[in-house]
């Protein structure tokens, strides 16, 4: 061998273990936060931002029924779980850049519920099931297949396998009143934690365009369109919707807000990218 080539190879060698490394804390990770041992808040507030995940190359090669993606681009504030989200963020670009479907699905919505799993547990009645069916639907899928075949979890592996597709044609429980949009079933936060987010956001002036999502505890408030706010405004409506439709718990989606001139859908509930 040409000494030359030794530091190529040593450089080689120590590539190939810091990836490996970095995929055994990947997997152990990811385990913890489909088991809800990764709920507690990391500390630290900040906006984050997520691309959508067109890249997966697993998703081009599907012919994509509906109009958008179910990948949306996430922006958001979080007044307390931003280091959490960071890590998941890199989390979701080491599956995109390993055609990893079946995990990207779950540290997507985890992100979204900003880094809390209560809302999407691997059971029956949980959200999840309904995000399951939305990436079916949009895709045309008739099974859970690929996503069990790129899901890394053992756990994920599991639910996915047993999936039963017949629940995607049941219809949640949705209450209108007026201009009020109340879900008891979907996308369900608690109001002690919306009362967190009202104190949270007393002081914080006004709301720009950027980023859209506002997030403590389980509790999100987000809207449809780029609008500019102050906090006083979105007390109220945040206090209206925990008082119509979040008593104790629920989401709630008030369709036709208007600030000045502006008109916008104002959603408060456990993910940061809306109601729907």
């Amino acid at each position: 061998m040409k000494l030359s080539s030794i530091p190529l190879l040593l450089a080689s060698t120590f590539a190939c273990k810091a990836v490996s490394a970095y995929s055994s804390d990947y997997d152990s990770l990811l385990n913890d936060i489909v088991k809800s041992d990764y709920d507690s808040p990391s500390g630290g507030e900040g906006q984050v931002t997520l691309s959508s995940l067109s890249g997966l190359s697993t998703l081009s090669n599907l012919a994509k029924r509906d109009a958008e993606p179910y990948f949306k681009e996430l922006d958001m504030f979080s007044f307390d779980n931003y280091e959490k989200l960071t890590k998941v963020k890199n989390m979701l670009a080491h599956a995109q850049s390993n055609e990893m479907l079946g995990d990207a699905l779950y540290l997507y919505n985890f992100m979204n519920r900003n880094g809390h799993s209560k809302g999407i547990t691997l059971n029956d009645s949980s959200e999840f099931v309904t995000e399951t069916c939305k990436l079916l639907s949009s895709y045309g899928l008739n099974n859970t297949d690929i996503l069990a075949s790129t899901a890394s979890s053992s756990f994920l592996v599991d639910f996915y396998k047993n999936f039963d597709v017949s629940v995607c044609d049941i219809n949640q429980l949705t209450k209108r009143y007026n201009y009020f949009s109340c879900d008891a079933n979907n996308h369900v936060t608690s109001s002690d934690a919306c009362w967190k987010l009202h104190a949270n956001i007393a002081d914080h002036g006004s709301f720009p365009n950027s980023p859209r999502s506002y997030c403590v505890d389980v509790c999100c408030m987000s809207w449809s369109a780029p609008a500019t706010f102050d906090a006083h405004w979105a007390q109220i409506h945040l206090s209206e919707c925990i008082f119509q439709c979040i008593t104790p718990s629920g989401s709630c989606q008030i369709r036709e807000a208007v600030y000045y001139d502006k008109r916008f859908s104002f959603c408060v509930s456990n993910r940061a990218n809306g109601c729907t």
